[in-house]
């Protein structure tokens, strides 16, 4: 499905990486010899300054593997002016993630690290091989509340015009006085925020050392299925690193492929998995099995996780946006029931009187159409 939308410029940009990235992420991930030679070939075709913002967060790593891909002096000075100033910023975030992570511990409340600062601690091996844009953790549902009280009582805030919605979404960020941002998640997907989430996936976390204690991490099988099913998503810096990602976390770990398949049939996750798989296995060969990418192939798919993923793999549009608004009042529930949508909108937008709603709308459409527009030039 994503094979052939993928050469369609509405998905090709936000999902899947392009000939050349291909080439990079080669680079990156290939043993020595070839991964010189895509570097070379990739090198060849134009100049580190105009890099696309997408390719520049993978330099980080071939600045990592520079003696084996015999960087060019200049190319060593250009990639440590940036891997410097990256390791800098990060030691700031990795150091607020483990305050605010003792004060959760201290409520009773273990969070789990995801996404990029659970691998750039257990995986890289080098701060400053990863670029982390934030910090993300995973909480229990039923501890939502008891986590935000602790986030705002430790300096953290809801960004202005925002509310938490657990109804409708799956995470929130928030941001604290540095103007760094933390996701507070309490469910894996975002693709898919319905998907119960069950005491699976704390039974399975993993314990890694972090900043001086521990820190929980996701299962390997549930890491690289989160990390699999949240990269095939539109973007309009498109997270192709996520290959990267998922090569270092199979260098280094066994994996249980068996009890993957099982889960994504259990939580309907077939179709994202299958393609970012398909994807995978071309840029690093031999990475997945045959046989499960043809079961997951040929797992039944129903038309609703069809149409939903299809909307989340396509670039989005003022009429998409109108769609997913219709789609998240549609699974929203307040005391078990669907509210109004003028009520539901009154509380997503956290506006008072009816008639803010156009406006709002008409702002909120605006504000997309933008953001939009600074994606097709990035």
């Amino acid at each position: 499905m994503i094979a052939e939308a993928g050469r369609d410029h509405r998905t090709a940009h936000g999902c899947l990486p392009t000939e050349r990235q291909r080439l990079l992420l080669t680079a990156c991930t290939a043993p020595a010899e070839s991964a010189a030679k895509a570097w070379q070939t990739w090198r060849s075709g134009g100049d580190l300054a105009s890099v696309d913002p997408a390719s520049e967060r993978l330099l980080l790593w071939i600045f990592h593997r520079r003696d084996e891909l015999g960087l060019s002096v200049e190319d060593r000075n250009t990639l440590e002016a940036s891997y410097r100033r990256v390791w800098v910023r990060n030691q700031v975030l990795l150091n607020r993630c483990a305050t605010l992570i003792a004060a959760l511990e201290a409520r009773g409340i273990e969070p789990i690290l995801l996404k990029g600062i659970s691998l750039l601690s257990e995986l890289y091996g080098d701060e400053g091989g990863r670029y982390l844009e934030d910090f993300d953790l995973l909480v229990r549902p039923d501890q939502l509340e008891a986590a935000v009280k602790t986030l705002e009582s430790a300096g953290w805030s809801l960004p202005r015009g925002e509310s938490l919605r657990p109804e409708t979404k799956h995470s929130q960020g928030f941001l604290n006085a540095e103007g760094l941002s933390c996701d507070l998640h309490w469910n894996l997907f975002r693709l898919y925020h319905g998907v119960p989430m069950d005491a699976s996936i704390w039974n399975g976390c993993r314990k890694i050392a972090f900043r001086g204690a521990t820190a929980a991490v996701l299962s390997i099988e549930h890491q690289l299925l989160h990390l699999c099913v949240h990269s095939m998503a539109w973007e309009p810096v498109a997270p192709i690193r996520w290959v990267l990602d998922i090569h270092l976390l199979l260098e280094r770990h066994p994996v249980r492929w068996d009890f993957i398949e099982q889960e994504a049939l259990r939580w309907e996750l077939t179709l994202p998995l299958s393609e970012a798989l398909s994807v995978l296995r071309q840029i690093v060969p031999g990475s997945v099995p045959d046989d499960l990418l043809k079961r997951l192939e040929q797992a039944a798919v129903s038309a609703d996780q069809k149409r939903l993923y299809t909307h989340w793999v396509t670039m989005p549009s003022p009429v998409g946006v109108l769609r997913g608004v219709f789609q998240d009042w549609n699974e929203a529930r307040i005391d078990g029931k669907r509210p109004g949508l003028t009520t539901f909108l009154r509380q997503r937008w956290k506006v008072h009187s009816f008639w803010a709603l156009p406006r709002q709308a008409i702002l909120r459409l605006r504000r997309r159409w933008m953001s939009l527009r600074i994606g097709r030039r990035s």
